[in-house]
């Protein structure tokens, strides 16, 4: 497959890539060559959207398919696929988003909301827990707590405050429309956020004072 989605190195130093429609792939370094996965029958999981390698080295891929999460644990180059229960809530749908955060949590963002699983358990998030959409494109956990999320109302920021109680903030709202679309987020080293658009190039939020340029 020649379309790349995504490439990502783990702790081990080895580099892993998702495929469109075949899957995915790791490079090793030392041996320098690709290894694919000893799957039965081959990659049977449907498009790939999204893949992160946890803290464990347990591999995350989100697909668009019956079984829509799907996570396997890798040693020694060999794959086992291992059952994440209760997740119906992502059957048949585009798993469009993977992240663990600092507390080792795997979040998944769907178009029909925002899920946690934290110890073999599943909690959803929609607009009726206060998400601007249902509909969730990026993610990213930055350096001072906030949660930011992408979606087709625009740009959501929520952290907690020292009180307990959820601060939000809404970014790019006057954009908001089905052409403006935010794909990618990321944390510079200086905690400026660079947000990654498609067809609309790349923004720069410098704090303080949230301004984007």
């Amino acid at each position: 497959d020649n379309i790349v989605q995504i490439i990502s190195k783990d702790k081990t130093g080895k580099i892993w890539i998702t495929m469109r429609d075949s899957g995915f792939c790791n490079y090793d370094i030392t041996a320098q060559k690709i290894i694919r996965p000893g799957l039965k029958g081959g990659w049977k999981f449907g498009p790939v959207y999204s893949m992160i390698v946890d803290h464990s080295g347990a591999v995350w891929i989100g697909a668009e398919t019956i079984d829509g999460l799907i996570a396997f644990i890798v040693n020694n180059n060999k794959y086992t696929r291992f059952p994440v229960t209760g997740h119906f809530e992502h059957a048949n749908q585009k798993v469009l988003v993977l992240y663990e955060d600092a507390e080792k949590n795997i979040w998944i963002g769907t178009e029909k909301g925002l899920t946690q699983y934290c110890r073999s358990r599943f909690e959803v998030f929609t607009m009726k827990d206060g998400l601007p959409s249902d509909s969730i494109r990026a993610l990213l956990g930055d350096s001072k707590g906030n949660f930011w999320i992408s979606s087709p109302a625009g740009l959501f920021r929520f952290h907690f405050d020292e009180a307990g109680l959820p601060d939000r903030k809404m970014y790019f709202a006057d954009k908001r429309s089905s052409e403006f679309r935010i794909v990618s987020l990321f944390e510079g080293r200086n905690g400026h956020i660079w947000v990654g658009t498609y067809g609309h190039g790349a923004y720069l939020l410098s704090p303080p004072g949230d301004r984007f340029s």
